[in-house]
């Protein structure tokens, strides 16, 4: 399993930050795991699958809802 950083997996899969951020916000994404000391926000492999799959509908054209 991969540990991605919140920048890290948004520009992987092609999002921007606060996109992401806004799906937690919605519970489209889980709230992500933290780093103990540092408090990063970490992504792991099935997070990247779930946000890859999400920005896929929209450009099919669902709708969040």
């Amino acid at each position: 399993m991969t540990d991605n950083k919140v920048g890290e997996i948004a520009e992987t899969v092609g999002v921007k930050v606060e996109t992401l951020s806004c799906y937690a916000k919605i519970k489209l994404m889980p709230q992500p795991k933290r780093k103990e000391f540092s408090r990063y926000r970490i992504y792991g492999d099935s997070d990247s699958a779930r946000l890859t799959f999400i920005k896929r509908a929209k450009e099919l054209g669902f709708k969040l809802r």
